[in-house]
Order: C-alpha cells, then structure tokens, then sequence
C-alpha cells in the first residue's frame, strides 16, 4: 500500500467506520472490531464537511489554542500541513508566507503536533497533512462524527 498521501477520498466511506493504517491498509470497522480498536486510541472532537461545494466529504479535527477549538481540514492528499495567515501569526509564530517553518501544536485531545507548517492564503485555519497522518492509525466513524488516534505500533 502506498504513502497515506493521495490515495484516499473519503466518500465511498461515508455511513461507515474505517481505520486507516498508513502504508498498509484500510480497515472497515464492524462494531465489535471498532469497539477493540479504540480501548487504547485517543479520541478528538471532529466535524465531517463537504468541501468543493459539497461534493467531497471531509473531516475538519479540532486543534487548541488559547482562545479556543479551530477546525483543521485532516487531508491525507498533501504531504505538508498548511495554515492561514491569520492563524499563523496568532497562534503558531510562524510569520513568512510560502516559506516552511517549523511549529508545533495542540489537538484537542493533547497530542502534539510538530511539523514543517506553512503559511498559505486559505479560507479554512488550516490543514494536516500526511506529514503527521503517516505517523498514526487513524480511526473514523464517520457516521457518527467521532475519531481517535493510535500511534502505529512495530507491527504496522
């Protein structure tokens, strides 16, 4: 299986739970195996959207910040993390626009995320990229709206 990285649309997924382990495989959960695969996953709030006018669904996770949850757009297809101008210089102190700059930060479930991050025009706070993704299995139940996080394990 390849990089997590452009090799996911999240629609023929949808009313369904998946974990996606990257480099290997695409798991779809039954209710029982959802059940066992979350005992030691770290769960986060996230929102399922419907990106380019409502055709692609997505999922927006939460990230924290001082004054509260923003919604970063978890998009496997980019290697980078991307970020808004406006959320760089507020939360992130990265300043240059175009340039890759090393950050870190919160999600809202605590885990850190360090990473090259950079500053873009967009019309979201953000992105996650594969950058991070390509570090966990990802679990989503993506009727429900909720997810969780487990770093890979040797075996994966």
């Amino acid at each position: 299986m390849p990089l997590l990285d452009g090799s996911l649309g999240l629609d023929i997924f949808a009313h369904r739970a998946i974990t996606i382990i990257p480099r290997k495989a695409i798991v779809l959960e039954s209710p029982s195996s959802l059940a066992d695969r979350v005992k030691t996953a770290r769960a986060f709030p996230i929102r399922i959207v419907r990106d380019v006018e409502g055709i692609a669904l997505s999922v927006d996770g939460a990230v924290r910040t001082p004054e509260g949850l923003l919604g970063w757009n978890w998009t496997p297809a980019t290697a980078d993390l991307w970020s808004s101008p406006i959320t760089s210089r507020r939360f992130l102190d990265c300043r240059s626009i175009g340039r890759r700059q090393a950050g870190h930060f919160k999600l809202a479930n605590g885990i850190t995320v360090a990473a090259t991050i950079r500053t873009r025009d967009l019309v979201m706070d953000g992105n996650i990229g594969a950058q991070f993704l390509n570090q966990w299995a990802l679990t989503l139940d993506l009727e429900h709206e909720r997810a969780w996080l487990a770093p890979l394990s040797s075996d994966e």
